[in-house]
């Protein structure tokens, strides 16, 4: 393995983290002071897979709480369809399964939940377990006059769940990555870090397997293109979550996950999965160590 090319001290890696840490908290400031101006009930969080909108989400209720204004959190996630355990050897490479598409979501039950909420203030909100792949209770949830709902996930822009989610005076937050990274001489796509970012965060917070994500990332990439990036700038506000350190931090987790694909990896996964790990040779990986206990990146590592 050839050496990075630029190693950091322990102190400058750690400032680097700090302070894109700082600057995205800076960013939600000015999003909340500007919202809690407003008349605003409902915070729509949305943007691709992997924009970090999870943890961006939950700044966001700390930071706006602390402007006076109780924030209660929805993740679209908890609407999943229960789906059945995917059996990797059976399925793939031969079918295509989009989760990231409304086709996933239960609109019905969602429409419910908003209307109660909007309504009388009190509603019933499923819980999806990811490990399980099904729906797995109901917890009750209360909103008062003067709160906020925050409402986050990659479906928010579809016209049917926008539909249902403006019944609310709202405003809209489109968070991405919108700039490539260089890292020697490397630039790294804003999509493949996304990629990147899935990988890790699904083989170790949702138990997939990193081939799984190589092979729908195409139909990802598709639905992303037809249903959300074309309503980005209908968004109020964007935030840009991409961190300068990000690479780093994945590198050490990417390493394992792509050297050992199972046998029945398709040769263009493994292509993949080769040519990253030789771009990866020059990046010094950064030890998790260097995230502050609140920091944006615990989503993915």
């Amino acid at each position: 393995m050839r050496r990075a090319k630029y190693v950091y001290r322990e102190e400058e890696g750690r400032e680097l983290v700090l302070g894109c840490e700082s600057r995205l908290r800076n960013r939600l400031q000015v999003i909340c002071d500007r919202t809690a101006q407003s008349d605003v009930r409902l915070i729509a969080l949305t943007g691709p897979t992997c924009a970090g909108k999870s943890t961006a989400a939950e700044q966001l209720r700390r930071t706006m709480e602390k402007t006076g204004r109780h924030v209660l959190t929805i993740s679209l996630d908890d609407f999943f369809i229960d789906q059945s355990r995917v059996n990797l050897r059976e399925i793939y490479g031969r079918e295509e399964i989009d989760f990231d598409s409304v086709d996933v979501l239960d609109l019905l039950t969602l429409e419910r939940v908003m209307k109660e909420l909007r309504t009388t203030g009190r509603a019933e909100v499923p819980r999806f377990d990811f490990h399980l792949r099904k729906r797995v209770g109901y917890e009750p949830v209360r909103i008062g006059p003067d709160d906020v709902l925050l409402v986050e996930g990659i479906q928010a822009l579809y016209p049917d769940v926008c539909g249902i989610l403006r019944s609310f005076p709202s405003r809209f937050i489109f968070a991405g990555l919108r700039k490539p990274l260089m890292i020697g001489r490397t630039l790294f796509d804003p999509h493949e870090i996304r990629l990147m970012r899935r990988i890790v965060r699904d083989a170790y917070r949702r138990g997939t397997e990193p081939v799984l994500n190589l092979w729908l990332w195409g139909s990802v990439r598709r639905n992303e293109a037809r249903h959300i990036l074309p309503y980005a700038f209908d968004c109020e506000e964007l935030l840009d979550t991409g961190m300068t350190y990000e690479v780093h931090m994945l590198t050490g987790f990417l390493r394992p996950l792509l050297g050992s694909l199972p046998d029945y990896a398709l040769p263009e996964h493994r292509e993949y999965a080769r040519k990253t790990l030789e771009l990866l040779e020059q990046v010094e990986p950064f030890p998790v160590s260097y995230l502050p206990a609140d920091a944006f990146y615990h989503e993915f590592v």
